[in-house]
């Protein structure tokens, strides 16, 4: 069963708000620029710049190039990448997008309802979601991601396979969403332990 009290007044309701704000704006501009860039790696090249400008990527752009986990290729055009490697290359980008603007959105819920006085189920269940958003999409990404290298690798390093010591990732796997995820988990089941002695304490009272 929800409760709740009374609302936070003045300065702590700004107190509450302001820090929020700022979260989502830095959000909403990281979510935007990690979208842009998907979206250039998709099309191959720059897409703001003129007919008359080169802004062809090449493949030191992809982000499985630049965080070592293929081994650097000889100067290759992106658009010269079949289509369906380009969305692989882009796909974990776009799932982060997915995954942090979730995220952001249950967190803004769960801060406000903790910040309401809202207990229970109420204010159990964005952290429940949070966790689940967490742990399965980052799951799905790292899965994305590795699925992506490893396509990378049979087109442009058949030779490398997953036991190469020139590989330095075997499974590419966001481990902060995920250790973030089942601190959320942790959080969750930690809200509802209390909130059940809570219940068992009062119904205890005369």
């Amino acid at each position: 069963m929800a409760r709740t009290t009374a609302p936070p007044t003045g300065h702590r309701r700004w107190a509450v708000i302001l820090p929020l704000a700022g979260a989502v704006l830095i959000v909403l501009y990281a979510v935007l620029s990690a979208a842009v860039f998907s979206a250039y790696l998709i099309a191959g090249r720059h897409l703001m710049l003129g007919p008359s400008l080169d802004g062809r990527l090449t493949s030191a752009s992809l982000p499985q190039v630049s965080a070592g986990q293929v081994p650097p290729m000889d100067t290759e055009y992106l658009t010269d990448f079949p289509l369906w490697l380009r969305w692989m290359c882009a796909t974990p980008t776009l799932l982060f997008t997915v995954i942090l603007l979730l995220a952001t959105i249950l967190l803004v819920v769960a801060v406000r309802r903790l910040a309401t006085g809202t207990s229970g189920a109420a204010l159990i269940k964005p952290w429940v979601i949070l966790a689940a958003a967490l742990i399965v999409g980052g799951l799905t990404q790292g899965v994305a991601d590795t699925a992506a290298i490893q396509a990378l690798r049979e087109q442009y390093h058949p030779s490398i396979g997953f036991n190469s010591t020139l590989t330095t990732a075997i499974f590419a796997m966001p481990w902060p969403t995920l250790a973030f995820g089942f601190l959320a988990a942790a959080l969750a089941a930690a809200l509802r332990t209390r909130s059940t002695q809570h219940d068992a304490t009062t119904s205890h009272q005369p």
